[in-house]
């Protein structure tokens, strides 16, 4: 279990959906964060709507409301939640990061739009995942809001690339799914020849088939080794080695019921790194949530199977 998720909300129903999937990780307390932008050219707003004393109780009491409705699942009675809310003014990255400091992640969704219509996740989204400390859960308002079945970590054969790995590790944990471990070979090291391919007529491996042949398993190898040292009684691990250009191919590897971990900026491993590119196209574009573990994030420590919840 998690002490404290922080979620992001901007007053819109696409910002629930962030909301609403946190019901499958339990966590002590809920932390929602709402933050009220700057309004116009010429300075601050006067007397933003965060800044009436007269008008806070009510607004946290609001948000407190559409945060407890959205993480009761269909046909359930409303349950005892531990949902506080944090009213802020200022920067929306900023403040997000500043809020969040205490949790040990943080959960919003990309394409919301604010109570004054102004656009407020998209950009923002990307500037949390890439300047916060905590690992940052990003939704799309399409994603499907189902139990999580699986954990997905691309990996690169690089030390920056598994920074993802103990973060996969406790939310694997906590909502009792396996991981599975991935690689992608890019397609633009097979030149043409696919794995498995017969060799020429006369029955000769060319060098260049022997290359593949040695990425893959090379690859295969290591995944292995990583699978056997997170495998436990309580954790299943799998590994898969898939063909094709990196950001396609991973795209097409995960499940709309995955979360993928990924950690971004890597830049030395086996062959296509996972850098930011990749993690903020598989933001955009992947059918499952992705939680971006940047440089700078911080993870509190793994619990172990000591604290394993039933998601």
């Amino acid at each position: 279990m998690y002490r404290q998720i922080a979620i992001a909300l901007d007053g819109s129903p696409a910002a629930l959906t962030a909301v609403a999937f946190a019901r499958h990780i339990n966590a002590e307390s809920y932390r929602i964060i709402h933050v009220t932008e700057p309004l116009g050219s010429f300075g601050w707003a006067s007397r933003p709507e965060t800044h009436r004393a007269g008008e806070r109780a009510a607004l946290a009491e609001r948000y407190r409301a559409d945060a407890l409705a959205a993480m009761t699942a269909p046909g359930s009675s409303e349950p005892d939640i531990p949902i506080s809310v944090d009213l802020r003014f200022g920067d929306p990255a900023d403040e997000l990061i500043a809020a969040s400091d205490a949790a040990d992640m943080m959960l919003l969704t990309t394409r919301g739009r604010g109570i004054a219509e102004r656009t407020l996740f998209g950009s923002v989204a990307d500037e949390v995942s890439r300047r916060g400390v905590r690992p940052t859960l990003i939704l799309r308002p399409d994603h499907d809001l189902r139990h999580p079945e699986r954990i997905v970590v691309p990996l690169d054969g690089g030390p920056r690339a598994e920074r993802a790995i103990p973060v996969a590790r406790r939310l694997a944990l906590t909502l009792r799914c396996p991981i599975v471990l991935v690689h992608v070979v890019d397609e633009e090291d097979l030149a043409g020849t696919p794995f498995g391919a017969p060799g020429p007529k006369d029955g000769v491996v060319s060098p260049k088939h022997n290359d593949i042949n040695r990425a893959i398993d090379q690859a295969a190898g290591y995944l292995e080794d990583q699978e056997r040292a997170l495998e436990t009684a309580e954790l299943s691990v799998q590994h898969r080695v898939v063909i094709g250009d990196t950001i396609p191919a991973l795209i097409e590897f995960a499940d709309p019921a995955d979360i993928v971990v990924v950690a971004s900026r890597a830049h030395t491993g086996i062959r296509r790194l996972v850098d930011q590119s990749v993690a903020e196209q598989l933001v955009r574009h992947a059918p499952s949530p992705v939680m971006i573990v940047h440089d700078r994030t911080l993870s509190t420590q793994d619990p172990g199977p000591a604290t394993m919840s039933s998601g």
